[in-house]
């Protein structure tokens, strides 16, 4: 059981009312958080990690399919990280099922700001990158509320059969 903490704004966007507080998640790279982007020439959904600050960049076209194309993104950017596919194959499995809730934590929410600020600023320079470019350029960046640590780092231990889940 995973969780997707969605923003008030793309809470809206998605149609979702209030739930009530879901349980812990069960895989190893915790709750999703997430954000809707506006730019000048698409829209898109930023998912933040909570546990590595992991972030999953997709398009927001079809929000109402947002949960299986999230599955796929986060699949195909664990594989450009040369994460085992049995390894992310049981992440997967213990995600289901995937719930959505409020967001929880400023830290995360700070993050993605950053990882939003980022994107937004070497956008017009990299237009041609894809969503996975993204998702694997910002996975690079050194966060603060992690010891600068890199997320493709972070998230490549947690995901290893030698790391414990955190909760």
């Amino acid at each position: 059981m995973t969780t997707i903490r969605c923003t008030a704004k793309l809470r809206k966007r998605l149609r979702i009312p209030d739930a009530v507080e879901p349980p812990p998640p069960s895989n190893r790279l915790g709750d999703w958080f997430a954000n809707i982007i506006f730019t000048r020439h698409s829209h898109f959904v930023l998912l933040v990690s909570e546990r590595s600050l992991l972030p999953v960049l997709t398009t927001a076209r079809d929000l109402d399919n947002l949960v299986p194309r999230f599955v796929g993104c986060l699949s195909d950017l664990l594989h450009s990280l040369e994460v085992p596919a049995i390894q992310i194959d049981r992440e997967i499995e213990l995600m289901q099922p995937i719930g959505f809730g409020r967001t929880n934590s400023r830290v995360v929410l700070g993050s993605m700001n950053d990882f939003i600020q980022i994107f937004k600023y070497a956008l017009p320079r990299y237009q041609e990158a894809t969503p996975l470019d993204w998702s694997r350029l910002l996975a690079r960046t050194p966060c603060g509320p992690i010891d600068m640590e890199r997320p493709l780092v972070l998230a490549t231990r947690l995901l290893s059969d030698s790391a414990a889940p955190t909760r």
